[in-house]
């Protein structure tokens, strides 16, 4: 191993032994440390850059607030990989290594999930940025909606990943789950039949973000298609959260699609107009018309 043959290679005051551990092994071990700050301190900085550069070469002016919150788990996955093979190449007491590297395990799968959860943020704004260059708006519902989905199945694995590194049994979890899954049932009805709300919503196309809609006594602009719920702005500028169940349900009156648009108004004239005046004014909006 990596500890056995650079125990050959050290001088006799590196292989001395204080606290439990070698002289050479308590370097090692700053070294790692410090190593995996390092790698996480770097590795984030490159990645900030190479984030910058595709970002402008979507949108001249970009945010990217995002991608300096969404950076930073990978750089701290970076940095736990270098503790947890460090710790293992130091060939320290089976005590010392079962700890360090449980630890280092439980932060890399922590930060392995958690840049999942932002890596799905930061490819939603990309695509989303794409799909408002096209006419239509049917993908401006579909990518908040899929980037959703993945965080749920993100969140689904993550937890099971996290229970297997720590070595622990999810089969009687996942078993007992299968029991109680028609309570489950019942107990989440309602969020079943909004989720399916969504799908109806999505297929039949009652509306796109952006349209004018009446639903239920609520007018407003959509703005937002959940796994829900549907976010309505009004013109008073609330904002409204309907169901997805609802929808399918309900009467949905969709201005936004309307192809002229009515107007009516009175136009007075005093008694002492002129007929012919009359008539050529009216002449002249039937022309504008």
């Amino acid at each position: 191993t990596v500890s056995i043959w650079l125990e050959r290679q050290l001088p006799d005051w590196a292989l001395q032994r204080d606290f439990t551990l070698r002289n050479w092994q308590w370097i090692g071990l700053a070294a790692v440390i410090f190593g995996g700050f390092l790698m996480d301190l770097v590795s984030r900085a490159l990645l900030l850059v190479a984030w910058s550069r595709i970002r402008r070469k979507s949108d001249p002016d970009p945010d990217l607030s995002i991608g300096r919150h969404g950076i930073r788990p990978f750089g701290l996955l970076i940095g736990a990989t270098i503790w947890y093979w460090g710790v293992g190449a130091l060939g320290l007491p089976i005590v010392w290594a079962t700890v360090l590297q449980v630890a280092a395990r439980a932060v890399l799968t922590l930060a392995g999930v958690l840049a999942a959860w932002r890596l799905t943020d930061m490819l939603g704004v990309l695509v989303l940025h794409q799909t408002r260059k096209t006419h239509s708006q049917v993908d401006d519902l579909l990518v908040p909606l899929a980037r959703k989905t993945l965080k749920i199945l993100v969140v689904i694995f993550g937890v099971v990943w996290i229970a297997k590194s720590l070595h622990l049994d999810v089969a009687p979890v996942l078993a007992g789950l299968g029991v109680g899954g028609l309570a489950f049932a019942f107990a989440a009805k309602d969020t079943i039949e909004n989720l399916f709300g969504s799908v109806a919503v999505i297929l039949d196309r009652p509306f796109q973000v952006g349209d004018w809609v009446y639903v239920d006594g609520t007018e407003g602009t959509v703005e937002e298609l959940g796994l829900r719920s549907t976010r309505i702005r009004t013109f008073y500028n609330s904002q409204v959260t309907v169901p997805n169940a609802a929808l399918v349900r309900a009467v949905v009156d969709n201005y936004g699609r309307r192809r002229f648009r009515r107007y009516k108004t009175t136009l007075n004239v005093t008694y002492d107009t002129p007929p012919d005046s009359v008539e050529a004014f009216c002449e002249g909006i039937r022309e504008l018309i």
